[in-house]
């Protein structure tokens, strides 16, 4: 009996000892989005588009430090040119500076998730970002997924070869559409 009890005990010095050893947990990856799942995807006319979700402050402050280092976003067709372009903060209630872009044309799935890693992390400084996708059809096509809604302020954003103006898609539609992009960043 008194082997038994000094195994057991020699058991829990030993496991309590490893669980000191342990290192602490990093900083979870938190992603920004306000989409669900994908739903469908609007079809757009023949041009340029730009479909963005913007992160404000508030959102990005307790991310100061850190980087936005991954873009995944819902393809339903395949526009014939698409690029991931993050914009800085402004004032005027559309996307500043152009922080980053890549083009991905060629390198897309169709009725699927993509991703990309990107190769020089954008800083996160507590300022509003943007993440978009500029896509060009050369035929109307329903490209940028998108959720079931209802829409977020800030996950429906639109620019379209024939506007000046960014716009909620809510209003590009006359409120016929209450949707979020499927954009989603990733900070590590």
């Amino acid at each position: 009996m008194k082997n038994k009890l000094f195994y057991f005990l020699a058991f829990l010095l030993l496991f309590s000892a490893c669980k000191e050893d342990e290192e602490p947990v990093g900083q979870q990856v938190a992603t920004f989005q306000y989409d669900g799942e994908n739903n469908t995807a609007p079809l757009l006319e023949t041009g340029e588009h730009i479909m963005a979700a913007r992160f404000p402050a508030s959102a990005t402050a307790a991310y100061v430090g850190r980087t936005l280092d991954r873009i995944e976003f819902y393809l339903r067709e395949l526009p014939q040119e698409l690029e991931l372009r993050v914009y800085g903060e402004s004032v005027t209630g559309s996307p500043g500076d152009l922080l980053w872009s890549q083009d991905l044309s060629g390198d897309l799935r169709a009725n699927s998730w993509n991703g990309h890693v990107i190769t020089s992390p954008i800083a996160l400084t507590g300022e509003d970002i943007w993440i978009s996708i500029r896509v060009f059809h050369n035929a109307p096509t329903s490209s940028v997924g998108c959720d079931f809604g209802p829409a977020n302020n800030n996950g429906d954003w639109i620019l379209h070869d024939t506007a000046s103006n960014w716009t909620s898609f809510r209003d590009f539609t006359n409120n016929d559409a209450n949707i979020n992009w499927n954009i989603r960043g990733f900070v590590d």
